[in-house]
């Protein structure tokens, strides 16, 4: 292994890519964040492996500004983004930064959130493909930093989560925008409230990510969509033709998921208990705890299914749980501004 990656990979990223901006310093070998590109693919690479690559805002101020210019150049076609190691993509923002900066009085804390948003709102927004490899740990900020692109690839060892309730805090990073549109009934509330972790083919049924990949498979995935090379000239890029042949790639990679065993299952029980509306009216936390007490009691074979979630709902910031669930129905009919 060579800092996290194979020998091939190695082999592949320090003779083939050309390395554009770092965040730190030019020649050091520990940057946060590393800009490459391929041909005419753009390429982030998160750098913070001790840390389960966690987002902090010199890293932020790095890929902001270099996204955009990909964006506006014709010489760039996609754009994937990845996290170095075995463990994450990206578990999430840098809280203790930010906390370390709200007890000093520091404004940096209010400077990450908005450079933050405005980072997911440009990948939202982004008139060219974007493919993450969420190979690992995928919560919070690392979900905003891959949700909204058009293309997510799970693998076996992705770990998916919106845990912000038990932080004080609600699924920020557009996800009350994401949320509610997920494939099935119910599930955004279940997941935005619960904090509940998806793993691997869970995280493809429930439409959180798109594709799925066994991990032996990704770095040969990736490669191919690295050497896809799109001529073009400055005012005309085929953004179509481009999305045709990454689809046609990701297929030839793409394993579709049978109804997973941890999540599917309960697809019926969260459908009932955390449906955001009832009677046409829009529910409160305390419908939902209700309703999960109740489904208890006329289903005892999933009694202690309710009664976990009791528990855990109990657990978490009370506060976080009412305006998430605000929050979250208020942006049911939301649309991205562009």
């Amino acid at each position: 292994m060579f800092g996290g990656f194979s020998p091939s990979h190695a082999i592949f990223r320090f003779t083939a890519l050309r390395l554009v901006q770092n965040v730190r310093n030019s020649s050091s070998q520990d940057s946060s964040v590393i800009l490459t590109e391929f041909k005419s693919c753009g390429i982030i690479t998160l750098n913070r492996p001790k840390v389960l690559n966690s987002l902090n805002l010199p890293m932020i101020r790095c890929i902001y500004p270099r996204l955009k210019k990909w964006n506006e150049s014709a010489s760039i076609s996609h754009v994937i983004i990845e996290g170095t190691g075995t463990k994450a993509f990206c578990a999430g923002g840098d809280v203790r930064a930010v906390v370390d900066a709200a007890k000093a009085k520091d404004t940096l804390a209010q400077s990450f959130f908005r450079e933050e948003y405005q980072l997911n709102h440009l990948i939202g927004t982004l008139s060219k493909p974007f493919i993450a490899l969420l190979d690992g740990i995928t919560m919070g900020g690392g979900v905003g930093l891959s949700v909204h692109g058009k293309y997510r690839v799970a693998t076996e060892n992705t770990v998916f989560a919106m845990p912000e309730t038990a932080l004080g805090l609600f699924p920020d990073v557009g996800g009350g925008y994401f949320l509610p549109r997920l494939k099935h009934p119910g599930l955004g509330a279940f997941l935005a409230l619960t904090g509940q972790r998806l793993h691997g083919l869970d995280v493809v049924w429930t439409g959180v990510a798109t594709h799925y990949t066994p991990s032996d498979q990704l770095e040969t995935l990736r490669e191919d969509l690295c050497n896809l090379a799109f001529p073009s000239t400055q005012t005309n890029l085929d953004v179509e033709k481009v999305d045709t042949a990454i689809t046609q790639h990701l297929k030839r990679f793409n394993q579709s998921p049978s109804i997973p065993q941890s999540i599917g299952p309960h697809s019926n029980s969260i459908a009932e208990v955390f449906a955001l509306f009832e009677s046409n009216k829009p529910v409160t936390v305390e419908d939902i705890l209700r309703k999960l007490d109740a489904y208890g009691s006329a289903h005892t074979n999933n009694r202690s299914w309710a009664d976990n979630y009791l528990k855990l709902l109990s657990r978490v910031s009370p506060t976080s749980l009412k305006v998430s669930c605000f929050y979250i129905i208020r942006c049911i009919h939301a649309v991205i501004p562009f």
